[in-house]
């Protein structure tokens, strides 16, 4: 019996919206886990933050994990992976009193990010449910979740 839903689907076809009415139905649920949020940064570049769920966390440098769009100060890819690994995987091992997991969303950037990758795996193998957001991308990281035996992927087409 698969435990775990995955939404993909193209950028913007509505994952993430999908993610947050299924919560919004179900307010009686206790939620640990991520979510991630792109801000658009004074520069025109953008900002992706990891932040935890369930909380009023506000997008910071604490919470940074890169940059992408216009040159600008990057953190380095070394960097990127350190702090996927360090914020991603502390927010991950703070599960276990939740009803449900989100990850919203994983992608390709995690690829190299060891210890968060196995932090993910981990909870896949786990009893707790995941409701999650993973991106449309070439990944092995992503077709592992994707293989998983407790795993569902649901394809969100967006309606025109």
């Amino acid at each position: 019996m698969k435990k775990h839903l995955f939404l993909t689907g193209e950028k913007g076809c509505g994952k993430s919206t999908r993610i947050k009415n299924i919560l919004r139905e179900n307010p009686e649920l206790r939620i640990k886990g991520f979510l991630t949020l792109r801000t658009l940064n004074d520069d025109g570049s953008y900002s992706v933050h990891i932040l935890h769920a369930g909380t009023d966390e506000k997008p910071d440098s604490s919470n940074l994990l890169f940059y992408c769009g216009k040159d600008r100060m990057r953190l380095t890819e070394e960097e990127s992976i350190e702090r996927f690994n360090r914020l991603g995987s502390l927010i991950l091992s703070d599960t276990s009193e939740a009803d449900v997991i989100l990850m919203d969303e994983l992608g390709p950037h995690e690829e190299f990010a060891t210890d968060f990758k196995m932090k993910v795996l981990e909870l896949l193998d786990g009893d707790i449910p995941i409701l999650g957001v993973i991106q449309k991308a070439e990944s092995a990281f992503l077709d592992t979740i994707k293989a998983h035996p407790k795993v569902k992927v649901e394809e969100i087409i967006k309606n025109f």
